[in-house]
């Protein structure tokens, strides 16, 4: 087994490593990025779920209310789950999209497993992702929530 130096890690001196490392505030090596540590991504995670489901309701003919209520049809449990993909793609935690969507982080957890095992059989899953893609590219997060 090698064994990674902070130079490895990190890029360039092993104290710039070292610092690098102690300025993120973390040990054991772990980068941890500040934005997704931030209060405010909460309240932008809420925008951009809200957002993405409006689109995703246009896009398919579902209701908004039914895509983000209480719903657990197949085929509603597969759009959402392309909505919490995006998401996660976007660099929310499982916890700050749970917050937005209403549901327990260990649902969003299932739902994006789900979306793995499930993208590749039902071919329109991908083409809703890549139109949430750029839907989600023209979201400002300042903008949405005057940050």
């Amino acid at each position: 087994m090698v064994t990674q130096t902070p130079r490895d890690l990190f890029g360039g001196e092993d104290d710039a490593g070292s610092a690098a490392q102690a300025n993120c505030g973390v040990g054991g090596g772990r980068v941890i990025d500040r934005r997704r540590l931030d209060p405010n991504r909460d309240k932008v995670c809420k925008e951009f779920y809200i957002h993405l489901c409006k689109y995703a309701a246009q896009r398919t003919g579902y209701t908004f209310e039914r895509l983000t209520g209480r719903d657990r049809t197949a085929q509603i449990c597969r759009i959402r789950s392309c909505v919490y993909f995006v998401l996660k793609e976007e660099e929310f935690n499982s916890r700050q999209i749970a917050q937005a969507a209403g549901k327990d982080h260990t649902t969003i957890l299932y739902a994006l497993k789900a979306f793995q095992r499930d993208a590749n059989e039902y071919t329109g899953m991908w083409s809703i992702v890549t139109g949430l893609r750029d839907v989600a590219a023209d979201l400002n997060p300042e903008i949405l929530c005057n940050v």
